[in-house]
């Protein structure tokens, strides 16, 4: 062999460059599929929001919905499956239907304390596209703005799924509020064992912990059971929360425990309240703005939903809260021009109509449905007509 070969196969079988290799043969592997929830692991997509925003890029509906876990009832049929893991929203389509008259397409994507960054983003990688939906519905209340652990817009749960898919120009880049974020966004974006390392650290973690388990410690790790987590042997670790896991687990405790639920939320609730938002609230108000910027440059109808939790909840606030962000939005629709349905104080969402103080049940989940086409007819009939105008558009491409 001479030595120039010889030379290049001293330097190909390298230490350094193996690593490479290896690391970039991981980096196809993990743009491939969402490996980790495939096998029943928590990822950086614990809301499969990659998937959902990949059929959406795809198909281009005529609506998008957006927002938190409180969208997420639209999805739910009469037993309450597909809550975690569906992106259709039946009900609510029909009317859109009916009231536009024309079949209209609408897909949910929405994921668990959505925050309004990625909300934002989720938008930006919608509209990124030549063709994309001219209406955006949009669900929110109060916690997106004083839940402080989520200041820090990368701690939200799907943003580094949604990174990905929004443009890494210099536009978008500019528009991320705190430089972390910046950081946070331009290495999930470019770098998927970035955005994944949550779910190596799971799939180790899991596997760590259930052997452990099995021998005689002093106290078992942390498990989730009837939406009850605490040290015992049964239940589901952190690790292992994926939408398919919490669809099943939530069926039963809904059935068997549902005080478990409402409890868990009630305390998450007082904890956020007792202290006076200091940086969340500027974050997501620039987020906002940055929404209503980006859809009035896209021509996209922005409705924004006010919406109903129960009068328990709205209780633990300082007093005054939900009317002064009621107020608040009201003044900004008029500033930003996006459209408004309020339905905070709705009295037809009675304490009965909520599964555990936040999410509607199935009924509920109508009655949201009714009043949000209801108030579309009355107040904004323009943008069923964008929406039927969208749906002939789109008949017409399929042909």
């Amino acid at each position: 062999m001479n030595p120039f070969a010889t030379k290049l196969l001293r330097i190909v079988t390298s230490v350094p460059v193996i690593t490479l290799m290896l690391l970039g043969c991981a980096e196809i592997f993990m743009r491939s599929f969402n490996i980790p929830s495939t096998f029943g692991y928590r990822s950086s997509d614990s809301w499969q929001i990659s998937d959902r925003l990949a059929y959406c890029l795809k198909t281009v509906p005529d609506v998008t919905i957006v927002g938190s876990s409180l969208m997420l009832p639209l999805n739910q049929d009469g037993s309450g499956a597909h809550f975690y893991t569906g992106m259709r929203t039946p009900y609510l389509t029909e009317l859109m239907s009916k009231a536009s008259g024309e079949p209209i397409e609408c897909l949910n994507l929405a994921t668990g304390r959505q925050t309004v960054a990625e909300a934002y983003l989720i938008e930006k990688a919608v509209s990124a596209r030549k063709r994309y939906p001219k209406v955006l519905i949009y669900g929110l209340i109060l916690r997106e703005f004083v839940d402080e652990y989520y200041a820090g817009e990368w701690r939200g749960e799907s943003f580094g799924a949604v990174a990905p898919y929004a443009p890494a120009d210099l536009q978008s880049v500019g528009k991320i509020y705190s430089n972390r974020g910046m950081l946070d966004f331009l290495f999930s974006h470019y770098l998927y064992l970035y955005r994944d390392r949550s779910a190596i650290r799971n799939f180790l973690s899991a596997n760590t912990k259930d052997f452990l388990d099995l021998m005689p410690l002093d106290m078992p790790y942390s498990r989730m059971y009837n939406f009850v987590q605490k040290p015992q042997h049964r239940g589901l670790l952190f690790e292992r929360l994926t939408p398919q896991n919490m669809e099943a687990m939530m069926h039963e405790v809904n059935k068997r425990n549902p005080q478990n639920v409402r409890d868990t939320f009630r305390q998450h609730f007082t904890s956020m309240h007792a202290y006076p938002p200091r940086n969340a609230w500027k974050m997501q108000h620039h987020y906002l703005k940055s929404l209503a910027e980006l859809c009035d440059e896209k021509e996209v109808l922005l409705v924004l939903v006010n919406m109903p939790i129960s009068k328990e909840f709205q209780a633990i606030a300082p007093k005054g809260s939900y009317e002064g962000f009621q107020q608040w939005l009201d003044e900004l629709s008029q500033k930003w021009g996006f459209f408004l349905i309020d339905l905070a104080f709705d009295p037809d969402f009675t304490e009965d109509r909520f599964k555990d103080g936040l999410h509607l049940d199935y009924e509920g989940s109508r009655i949201l449905a009714r009043k949000i086409v209801k108030a579309l007819e009355r107040d904004y009939p323009t943008i069923l007509r964008t929406m039927a105008e969208e749906a002939r558009e789109r008949k017409s491409r399929q042909r």
